[in-house]
């Protein structure tokens, strides 16, 4: 969301050139659902880099083919839950496919071990 220094942020943190600290740590094999949540006017693109996901509810409404994907288009407002096992080690990329947003601060990481 835009802060008040108009750049955009992921868990409340902005990552304008580079990411710091992860924004969580995973365990390798295990299954995760992450809910995110939109709170702005804007639509956001959220792509996640190593693993392919499905989305399996928009707004607490079970989603209908859950089809594996690895970004996901969320309206404003909008709480889109995704589920994937974590299997695949490293540190990986979070972040909005709206380059604008992303250079803004809208990404993070996620690192699995």
């Amino acid at each position: 969301m835009m802060t008040g220094r108009g750049v955009w942020s992921i868990n409340g943190a902005s990552a304008i050139g580079h990411v710091h600290e992860p924004l969580m740590h995973l365990k390798l094999g295990r299954p995760y659902v992450l809910a995110l949540h939109n709170d702005t006017a804007w639509h956001h693109a959220i792509h996640l880099h190593g693993h392919s996901f499905r989305v399996i509810a928009r707004n607490g409404t079970p989603t209908r083919f859950r089809e594996w994907q690895d970004t996901v288009l969320m309206e404003s407002r909008e709480r889109v839950d995704i589920t994937f096992v974590a299997d695949n080690p490293g540190s990986w990329m979070i972040h909005c496919h709206m380059l604008e947003h992303q250079e803004g601060g809208m990404m993070g990481v996620i690192r699995v071990a």
